[in-house]
């Protein structure tokens, strides 16, 4: 749920902010595309990697790395001052999401009993499509209570909290494979 949350709750207001970066441009919504297009592609390009280095190294660490990055990539774009950066910061977070959302369907896959798979995916599923959901009526309310800025605190801190969660209360993988210490 949180990691959907997190990495759609700005979309409603990145118009905005990128407006407010750039008041002259009339480009906002190719440069809004841009950003949500840039994210998306690095979360592509990354998930086949970190998937695979879940399976070596284990998928709880590669989870914890991941969430912490997001929002350590996450937490400065509250800061920026041009639209480039913005840029930057979002392609950079969607690369480490790429570990986040293959790391947490191979954990569901470990974790789940034969024959259980379709029920736990299908919940899944829901969970993220609530999540989706939510995430755009919680980053504008944030905003319009407390501005653009502090929706991208929020998100990164969601991330870091994935982080938290993850050391503390995901249990080692069943599978003999990942090298992760029990919690």
């Amino acid at each position: 749920f949180l990691a959907g949350l997190a990495s759609i709750l700005i979309v409603p207001i990145a118009p905005l902010f990128l407006q407010m970066l750039l008041p002259d441009s009339e480009r906002i919504n190719t440069i809004t595309g841009l950003m949500t297009a840039l994210a998306s592609a690095a979360t592509t390009g990354t998930a086949i990697y970190f998937g695979r280095l879940g399976d070596r190294v284990g998928h709880r660490r590669v989870l914890t790395a991941s969430a912490i990055l997001a929002g350590l990539f996450y937490l400065p774009q509250a800061f920026v001052t041009q639209a480039w950066q913005l840029l930057l910061l979002q392609a950079l977070t969607g690369a480490a999401a790429g570990g986040i959302i293959t790391t947490l369907s191979a954990s569901l896959a470990g974790y789940t009993q034969n024959g259980s798979e379709g029920s736990v995916f299908g919940l899944d599923n829901s969970v993220f499509a609530a999540s989706r959901a939510i995430a755009p009526l919680i980053g504008a309310a944030v905003a319009s209570w407390f501005g653009f800025r502090p929706a991208f605190f929020i998100a990164g801190l969601i991330y870091i909290g994935i982080a938290v969660i993850a050391i503390w209360r995901l249990p080692r993988m069943p599978d003999a494979r990942d090298p992760s210490p029990a919690v």
